[in-house]
């Protein structure tokens, strides 16, 4: 095939993949980047491009392989090297998030690749459990003009976690002002109030939050431990159920279930809910507190 003709079918078949990826059609944009590398595969956009449709239907291994390909091809370059730490993330390897972090920032060259490393290394940290570390990333994140609500709720979740319950609430505060219907500020709202042990005003929290929010496994399951509190077992039970009936992976829920089904002599019940939860769980915050409940009951 003569070059230009190559090159008139490469431009063709990239506008094409492009079309695909905006329509989030990532399935078919992939056989047009194999054809597109097959044709030049010393292009480092073709593989970066074919990565980021691997991450979106979460093929983290095949993402990661394309990315370094790129960043091989081409090193030095922020976004494919930023694109490789996302990825690493997504597929649950902190550890190596971390180091990606590093290497991200220290060839970031403006204030907005800054504040993403920032907020990365604020996401990645949490994630890992270390809390501090996450709040003092996502605070010098706040320090950008990028920060939105997201990074708000991000550095509101994190002084939850470090037990700082009342800088949580100010942050939220903060969102709801802005966004009254805000799903995941209204939620840790009353979440907050429970782990205050404030249990009616969480009730009546969740409450709130269900009208408008009334399909949302998440508030029942938090919900349910209140009530187990205030109510008694058969109240909490109800809303386990209601968050399992809508969301049955639900692990906040799937473990109270199996607490509750212990106290009520049902055992087999008991560690099948609380075994799941243990196994699909090692991305809770609450995992830890998971670990106990399952050497309790089930071991």
């Amino acid at each position: 095939m003569h070059i230009a003709y190559a090159k008139q079918d490469s431009v063709k078949l990239h506008q094409k993949a492009l079309q695909y990826m905006a329509a989030e059609n990532y399935k078919k944009a992939i056989p047009l980047y194999n054809k597109l590398i097959r044709l030049n595969d010393s292009n480092e956009s073709y593989y970066y491009f074919r990565s980021a449709c691997y991450h979106k239907i979460a093929d983290y291994p095949n993402a990661i392989a394309d990315v370094q390909k790129a960043m091989q091809l081409h090193p030095s370059t922020f976004d494919y090297l930023y694109q490789c730490t996302y990825i690493h993330y997504l597929a649950k390897d902190y550890k190596t998030t971390l180091r990606y972090c590093d290497s991200s920032m220290q060839i970031a060259s403006n204030d907005y690749e800054r504040f993403l490393v920032y907020f990365q290394y604020g996401l990645t940290l949490q994630k890992a459990k270390d809390y501090e570390g996450s709040i003092l990333n996502f605070n010098k994140a706040m320090e950008f003009d990028y920060a939105d609500l997201e990074l708000n709720n991000d550095l509101a979740n994190s002084y939850m976690g470090n037990k700082q319950y009342e800088m949580a609430a100010s942050l939220y505060s903060k969102v709801l002002a802005v966004d009254t219907n805000n799903r995941y500020a209204m939620l840790n709202m009353a979440c907050i109030l429970h782990l205050q042990n404030k249990e009616q005003e969480a009730i009546d929290a969740f409450n709130a939050f269900l009208v408008k929010f009334p399909n949302d496994d998440e508030g029942y399951a938090n919900r349910g431990i209140s009530r187990y509190i205030v109510e008694g077992i058969e109240a909490g039970m109800q809303d386990f159920e209601k968050a399992i009936s809508i969301n049955k992976n639900n692990v906040l829920a799937r473990t109270n279930r199996g607490i509750g089904n212990w106290h009520r002599k049902k055992i087999k019940k008991a560690c099948k809910d609380i075994e799941f939860a243990y196994e699909n769980g090692k991305d809770e915050p609450f995992y830890d507190e998971l670990t106990k409940t399952y050497n309790t009951y089930c071991q």
